[in-house]
């Protein structure tokens, strides 16, 4: 209802606008990324960075003391709730771009693997840290979206973005690799655990092809930029 509710209100904006819904996926984001990011580093780690790479294989663990294992479900359902209401609107408005719904279904299949003890909470929430990238993404479709007075903010988000998506990946396929290193000396591994590292796996594939969309769309922005001052140059000649 609130996504739809978000969607509502950018549709009846007299200029094209994508306040609302960035400003839900954005905050939700945030948010997201604070709990994902106190669970993992604060609750298990320490508040130690340095013990992450140790942290990273408590994947396999199932049995967290009940305050930890209860935020972690906590956690997972506040993504499954987003990630479900996103896809009704997608749906409803027919905004369905297919790599956001595979990303969004092999989040969800995760999740219920978690939730129904086929395999640990854990991966989901580590991965769900990625999110910290998220409200600069919202900022640059608003600003892109709208132009005029938010122009401004395009280039900045733009270079913020060649920053932090690298990071984002980076972060993905880290935590991918240690999941399989761990998986790969467990004895105890079980099915779900396998489909739960497959959607990790598919998650990683997704935010690859994300960055090189970003990428691809920064090299072309500095050629128009080189374009136009090359022309502005002849013109003055």
């Amino acid at each position: 209802a609130i996504g739809l509710g978000a969607k509502l209100v950018d549709s009846c904006s007299e200029v094209p606008s994508k306040r609302a819904t960035n400003g839900l996926s954005a905050g939700f984001s945030f948010v997201l990324f604070l709990l994902c990011s106190d669970w993992l580093v604060v609750g298990l780690a320490g508040g130690d960075l340095s013990r992450l790479p140790e942290v990273l294989r408590f994947v396999c663990v199932r049995d967290f003391p009940e305050p930890i294992d209860k935020s972690a479900r906590f956690i997972c359902k506040l993504i499954a709730s987003y990630m479900l209401q996103d896809i009704v609107v997608r749906i409803v408005h027919w905004h369905i771009e297919v790599r956001y719904v595979i990303h969004h279904l092999a989040c969800l299949a995760g999740i219920w693997l978690a939730l129904n003890d086929y395999c640990t909470t854990f991966a989901c929430v580590a991965l769900a840290i990625s999110e910290f990238s998220t409200p600069i993404v919202c900022l640059f479709e608003v600003a892109f979206a709208e132009k005029g007075p938010l122009e401004f903010l395009i280039e900045p988000c733009g270079i913020a973005l060649n920053i932090l998506i690298p990071i984002r990946l980076a972060w993905f396929v880290y935590c991918f690799y240690a999941f399989v290193d761990v998986y790969n000396t467990n004895p105890d591994i079980t099915v779900g655990d396998g489909l739960g590292l497959s959607c990790s796996g598919v998650l990683v594939l997704i935010n690859a092809t994300w960055y090189w969309d970003l990428l691809s769309g920064t090299l072309q922005a500095l050629r128009s930029k080189t374009d136009g001052a090359q022309n502005a140059k002849a013109k003055a000649a």
